[in-house]
């Protein structure tokens, strides 16, 4: 049986890093923090920042899914 998005209920945890130091990550869930996800356009525009200025060779494939649920790159 299929499920719909709105029947989706995601929850934050005790520890959401926001950096990659963080190593203990989760914990009790928290009903206070929603998480969603947010379909872009496809003209919509994805940033892919460093703490590294020298950071200018890197390659970044982005997966995701189009409208008919197929994996696009």
């Amino acid at each position: 049986m299929s499920i719909i998005a709105s029947e989706l209920k995601l929850y934050g945890s005790a520890v959401m890093a926001d950096n990659d130091s963080t190593t203990a990550i989760g914990g009790a869930i928290i009903t206070a923090i929603k998480v969603e996800f947010t379909d872009i356009t496809p003209s919509g525009l994805v940033e892919m920042l460093s703490s590294a200025a020298g950071d200018i060779t890197q390659t970044v494939t982005i997966y995701g899914r189009d409208n008919t649920g197929a994996i696009a790159i």
